[in-house]
């Protein structure tokens, strides 16, 4: 899980980065400030699963985690859609269909063990985020 969210982190933060500074359009450039910022996301997920399952100091570290592995299997989804749509060599697609089911077993696994502080609350920002991400890599 933490490896799969590692992996994420890194990947999202290059083609984010190689976006954001070299994009020739703005959408393009917006799309690597979206991906900088998922993959920020993916590192704090990272660390509320090193809190959550070792050390146990923040009280919210599960939610945390819940939602980094949740940001983690959206953008590896929608990039793995991305990559088989546009015939992109059998990399790239095999990297993230593996990092797609990594993230969705990470999700599963620590949602079995977080008790949502505020349910909605969280469902609306999880909605409205997902909203602004699949609009973005749609566009």
């Amino acid at each position: 899980m933490l490896l799969t969210l590692i992996l994420t982190t890194a990947l999202l933060a290059r083609f984010g980065a190689e976006d954001f500074a070299h994009a020739l359009t703005f959408p393009g450039r917006i799309t690597g400030a979206v991906l900088l910022t998922v993959a920020f996301t993916t590192l704090l997920g990272a660390a509320g699963v090193l809190d959550h399952w070792i050390r146990h100091s923040f009280s919210h570290s599960g939610l945390v985690a819940l939602i980094g592995a949740f940001a983690a299997l959206l953008t590896n989804v929608l990039v793995l859609v991305e990559t088989v749509k546009d015939g992109d060599s059998k990399w790239y697609p095999t990297l993230f269909a593996a990092l797609s089911a990594g993230s969705a077993w990470a999700v599963l696994t620590v949602w079995r063990t977080v008790l949502i502080p505020a349910p909605k609350r969280v469902a609306a920002a999880v909605v409205v985020s997902s909203v602004i991400a699949v609009a973005n890599f749609s566009y």
